[in-house]
């Protein structure tokens, strides 16, 4: 398996920063959640509103909660639907509808 882009992930989620130990810190806790949710790709396509300060917060209520769904939904796949099958003959009797009269005057015309 080749190595994850941590660098892209980080930049693409957080920004750029030249806070120390900025990249060691982040490149730590980005690994600890890819071994949570290992699909690099959800990473890659994934984006957070706001963008984030840090990925601790992805470990922490209430954005740990939204992580879990946003992983949930990338994987999700509708189940598809039976098709009907129709017969070609008719069955049953057909049913006829009736007019109703809409005024008084059609009432008693019959």
């Amino acid at each position: 398996m080749a190595k994850p882009p941590y660098r892209k992930i980080i930049e693409k989620h957080l920004g750029l920063s030249q806070k120390k130990g900025f990249w060691g810190k982040e490149t730590k806790l980005l690994k600890n959640l890819i071994a949570m949710y290992p699909d690099v790709d959800f990473w890659l396509k994934t984006e957070f509103r706001p963008k984030l300060q840090s990925f601790a917060q992805l470990l922490a209520f209430p954005l740990d909660e939204k992580l879990r769904c946003k992983y949930r939904d990338f994987y999700f796949v509708s189940p598809k639907d039976e098709e009907i099958k129709l017969n070609k003959r008719k069955s049953g009797q057909d049913i006829v509808n009736k007019v109703k009269p809409t005024s008084i005057r059609s009432f008693l015309n019959g």
